[in-house]
């Protein structure tokens, strides 16, 4: 599985053809064509940049919502080099067993235009019947996994909320996903379960981190506590 490399002024993930040229015509490792070419950047501000940017994810149907698209750009760009960030999130590293989580699923993607309404529904339905039925629990939290990726973060994946069962659970109308054994990185957060996990992908996809994409899953501990783990190589 590959690793999408992300333009450090606009983080547009860029494929060979996307890369930028360095003043003696190679391509650029870090800088997209549209941001630098020949080795000199367009003169824009951040901000300039998250108003660009979201201009055209909403012409090319990635947002719904300029507000909504100039925030997430806002929490990303301050991550990239060209704004004098460094990419990174601070972490630990785990050893984690196998687990097993059973609830509700979908297949969505994060550019499909219903991803949000999509897992929102799912959420509302396990919360609504689902999590009471479901047997043998294992743990006390609820999760969000992300499996089955067909390529990285730009493509389709399985999503499924539910509760950590041992793997004799049964439960009617229900889907089961395996965390595989394996290496994580382990992400704490404090805050909105909406707000701030939304925040915390939007700048996960634009750090350089070595995503193993077997299964990254949410941890939901409390109302306002939360561990998010990614599998890594």
């Amino acid at each position: 599985m590959t690793n999408t490399k992300i333009c450090q002024s606009c983080a547009m993930p860029m494929t060979a053809a996307d890369h930028g040229t360095n003043a003696d015509g190679t391509p650029s490792t870090d800088f997209c064509k549209f941001c630098m070419k020949n080795g000199k950047m367009g003169d824009c501000t951040m901000e300039q940049m998250a108003d660009i940017c979201a201009d055209i994810d909403l012409r090319d149907g990635r947002a719904a919502d300029k507000q909504e698209a100039v925030n997430m750009y806002m929490s990303v760009l301050p991550m990239l080099k060209r704004w004098g960030g460094t990419g990174t999130m601070e972490y630990e590293v785990v050893e984690l067993p196998q687990m097993t989580v059973r609830g509700l699923g979908c297949r969505t993607s994060n550019t499909a235009p219903d991803m949000s309404e999509k897992i929102g529904g799912l959420w509302k339905c396990f919360f609504g019947g689902v999590f009471q039925s479901i047997d043998k629990k294992a743990s006390p939290y609820t999760y969000g996994v992300y499996s089955n990726y067909a390529t990285d973060f730009t493509g389709e994946y399985d999503m499924t909320v539910g509760c950590q069962v041992t793997e004799d659970s049964v439960s009617d109308n229900t889907v089961t996903t395996v965390i595989p054994r394996g290496k994580y990185a382990k992400f704490t957060l404090h805050g909105d379960a909406q707000k701030d996990i939304y925040a915390f992908w939007c700048r996960l996809w634009f750090m350089p981190l070595e995503r193993a994409y077997t299964a990254d899953f949410e941890e939901y501990v409390s109302e306002h506590d939360f561990n998010i783990y990614i599998s890594i190589k």
